[in-house]
Parts: C-alpha cells; structure tokens; sequence
C-alpha cells in the first residue's frame, strides 16, 4: 500500500535526519573545541604580549634613568673640567707675569 510506502519514506529520511543531525552536532563540538584551543592561544599570546610590553617599559625605565644619571655624570665632569681649565689659565697668567716681572727687573 502507498502508507505503508509513505512510512518507510519517513522513517528513511527519519533516520536519515538523525543521522545528519549526529554528524553535525559531532561538527560543531569539534569546531566548539577549535574555537576553545584558539581562544586559549591567543589568551596565552595576549598574556605574553603583555608581559613583553612589561619587559620593555621596565627595560626602558632602566635605560631613561641610566641616561639621567650619564648627562648628571657629564654635567659634573663638564664643571670640573672647566673649573680645572680656569685654574690652569689662572696659573699660566701669574706664570705669564712673574715671567714679564723677572725680564722686567732683569733688564733694569
């Protein structure tokens, strides 16, 4: 009879379905569990990233602040050079005129 035709034609694309119905809900868990393994990685690059930039600000901090502390060091050098260059010009002028003083009173 065409019923009983029409209920196996149903319970064909019954099972059918069903089964379909499997493989796409096995295609979605794999997909849902690809999407949490990304999830973590780039949780976990997000995370290193992060720290790297930390890594870096310090380094950088570092690196300002040991150049602060140079340009102070050049600065002071810079002082007592000049301090030790006017001292010497000093000298070398009571050398200039004890030397013009003796010529002087050697000539009189």
């Amino acid at each position: 009879m065409d019923v009983e035709k029409t209920m196996q034609f149903i319970l064909n694309h019954q099972a059918k379905s069903e089964t379909e119905m499997a493989a796409l809900r096995e295609a979605q868990n794999k997909t849902e569990q690809g999407l949490q393994r990304l999830e973590r990685l780039v949780e976990a690059y997000a995370q290193a990233g992060s720290i790297q930039m930390q890594l870096h600000r310090e380094r950088m901090d570092a690196h300002e602040a040991w150049m602060s502390t140079t340009a102070t060091r050049m600065e002071a050098h810079e002082a007592q050079q000049k301090k030790h260059e006017d001292e010497f010009q000093a000298f070398l002028k009571r050398f200039d005129d004890f030397i013009r003083h003796q010529r002087g009173s050697n000539g009189q």
